[in-house]
């Protein structure tokens, strides 16, 4: 199981990494491998609000943000504000 772990937060690195570069397509491939951890559900919001997808990306944060990942919450945030909630 801890191989599996590397592996996934090895790929979850990747993804992230593809993120910041502004390649999603690469991002996306990556993230389809990277588990379930809260923190590849974070990334799979970012990708989502990257993309245009607002709904999805509200989705994958509210369940980062309920496993504890700060930075969802604070996606939430940013969305809210531009749908004037």
């Amino acid at each position: 199981r801890l191989s599996l772990v590397g592996s996934e937060m090895c790929i979850r690195d990747r993804a992230n990494t593809a993120l910041e570069r502004g390649d999603l397509k690469r991002a996306e491939g990556y993230l389809s491998k990277a588990g379930s951890s809260s923190e590849a559900v974070y990334a799979r919001g970012v990708l989502a609000a990257l993309n245009g997808d607002r709904e999805s990306a509200r989705g994958h944060f509210v369940r980062a943000a309920g496993a504890g990942i700060v930075e969802a919450q604070r996606a939430l945030q940013q969305l809210d504000a531009m749908e004037g909630r």
